[in-house]
């Protein structure tokens, strides 16, 4: 820190340089000043770890090792100036892996929103409504092909030189769902050190955890690991599926907007209502899965409340009342939208008042149908009990309603 050459002496901190404060309003919530600290954390944190394996004299141990960061490759707004200085430390610092291992370092941004993911949504569609790329594709962008198709621009300076460090890139999102699914799990089927598959627990925990059983984190290579993952999903070819239609959105506001317009939205009546809602008072699904909505966007963080995945019905389901109407809800606007003759089938816990609430509140959404239920207990070892649970009680209940 220093001071400026003021008669005054205001103290003057190196971080004034990235002029994030000039993001500051009185009136506003000041979102955007927080979004540009987290963009430069995020970036400089990248550049502090490699240079850690460099100092440790490691880094050549990284080329199986793939670094994801949240968002483009790129530093926009007041600091955009540091993305020249990152390009140029990220340029030294690949100059040492490949020197040592004959292979460059793996740096990804991912971006899910935007002017190149609504194009690629856009292109990425054949006449009859299937993906047009293959499975495991990349298209690698030129700047002619950004400035015709997606940043229309007449300009002569290649699209990004003042703030991407990085290559524009299409890639295939069936690649994404498998990184989702193996991001955590048993440490000899997954990218992690032991963990539920189900459940992320908390860093300090899960740490905690690992050094008490002296577990060590999988030394693998990311690209075998899910090129092998991708050959036995697709051993037998791709399944053949009807053009269907996925609506993503809260369920008690989806299915009342779908009501009295399924004919103009070319839908029919569903003939099967499958579903397995929330369990009463047994775990924080939003809090559960925060590593991977961090993956897919969401804050670096697994803290319960103060983020965008907090608040109503992001919460443990504790309230009895609260959760009858819930359920309700959702199971009345659901069946507006079935077949008469419909099959209901529903996935619950055994545990009351889960089990009780959910009957009651499918036969009054269902009064026509009747029930049949069909135990499902857990069998043999399970995740559960491998963190300490053991309780042998726990298990499911298959609810299915027929029409009488």
């Amino acid at each position: 820190m220093s001071s400026c050459g003021c008669e005054r002496k205001y103290p003057v901190y190196s971080t004034d340089a990235l002029r994030i404060h000039e993001r500051f309003h009185d009136t506003s919530t000041n979102g955007e000043a927080f979004g540009e600290v987290v963009q430069v954390w995020e970036r400089v944190l990248l550049i502090h770890l490699l240079r850690w394996f460099e100092r440790r004299k490691v880094l050549d141990r990284i080329s199986k090792v793939a670094f994801i960061v949240d968002g483009p490759l790129a530093m926009f707004g007041h600091p955009a100036w540091l993305s020249p200085l990152i390009k140029a430390e990220l340029k030294r610092l690949n100059a040492i892996v490949r020197g040592s291992t004959g292979t460059d370092l793996l740096i990804l941004g991912i971006e899910k929103t935007g002017a190149f993911v609504t194009h690629f949504e856009e292109i990425d569609r054949t006449v009859t409504g299937e993906a047009f790329f293959p499975k495991g594709s990349y298209a690698l962008l030129t700047d002619k092909y950004i400035k015709e198709r997606i940043i229309f621009s007449a300009s002569d300076k290649p699209y990004g030189q003042d703030t991407y460090f990085g290559r524009k890139f299409f890639y295939n999102r069936t690649a994404m769902a498998f990184i989702l699914i193996h991001l955590h799990g048993k440490v000899s089927d997954s990218l992690s050190n032991q963990m539920r598959q189900t459940k992320a627990m908390a860093p300090r925990y899960a740490v905690k955890w690992w050094k008490e059983r002296d577990l060590k984190p999988p030394n693998l290579d990311p690209l075998e690991f899910f090129k092998k993952k991708l050959d036995w999903r697709y051993s037998k070819g791709v399944p053949w599926c009807q053009t269907s239609k996925v609506y993503l959105g809260d369920s008690t506001s989806v299915l009342p907007a779908l009501r009295g317009d399924l004919s103009r939205r070319e839908l029919g009546r569903a003939s099967l209502l499958l579903t397995s809602p929330p369990y009463f008072g047994i775990t924080n699904y939003h809090y559960d899965q925060w590593i991977r909505l961090w993956l897919l966007g969401g804050p670096p963080t697994d803290r319960r409340v103060g983020t965008r995945y907090s608040g109503k019905h992001r919460d443990k389901f504790a309230h009895a009342e609260a959760y009858r109407y819930l359920l309700g809800r959702v199971f009345k606007s659901a069946a507006l939208l079935m077949k008469k003759d419909a099959c209901i089938y529903v996935r619950t816990d055994w545990r009351e008042p889960t089990l009780s609430i959910t009957k009651a509140t499918l036969k009054a959404a269902f009064p026509t149908h009747e029930f049949k239920r069909v135990n499902r207990p857990l069998i043999g070892e399970t995740q559960t009990r491998l963190f300490g649970h053991y309780d042998p009680r726990f298990g499911e209940v298959d609810l299915v309603l027929r029409r009488r």
